[in-house]
């Protein structure tokens, strides 16, 4: 269950622990999201995030789905854990933003995108 704050600034508990969402025009952001791994419970998440504030398709043509959010959701979980913890990206990996530009990308097209900034 989400509880909300203000709106924006939601909480949820998983297996006993505490966990943000924060949710922003056309995104929302998990902090500390790599602490859950399972691909079911990832989707019951996205899609009670976006049952508040659906995020647009990649395309704007509709809305993305709770599935391919948890797919994005589970290729930053893969950054997070096979980065060697000096590397600046594992940080960032850390915390998912569920947003239109990332829709279906994969954790190779991540580093492609990173390794061009």
């Amino acid at each position: 269950m989400l509880t909300d704050e203000d709106g924006t600034h939601f909480h949820f508990t998983y297996h006993d622990q505490l966990f943000r969402a924060e949710y922003m025009p056309d995104n929302w952001k998990i902090f500390d999201s790599y602490r859950i791994t399972n691909n079911r419970d990832m989707i019951i998440i996205c899609q009670a995030l976006s049952d508040l504030h659906p995020i647009p398709s990649a395309d704007h043509s509709g809305f993305r789905t709770a599935e391919d959010m948890a797919y994005e959701w589970h290729q930053h979980n893969l950054a997070y854990f096979l980065l060697p913890d000096e590397m600046k990206w594992k940080s960032n990996a850390k915390d998912v933003d569920l947003n239109p530009e990332d829709q279906g990308k994969n954790l190779i097209d991540f580093i492609i995108d990173r390794s061009s900034h």
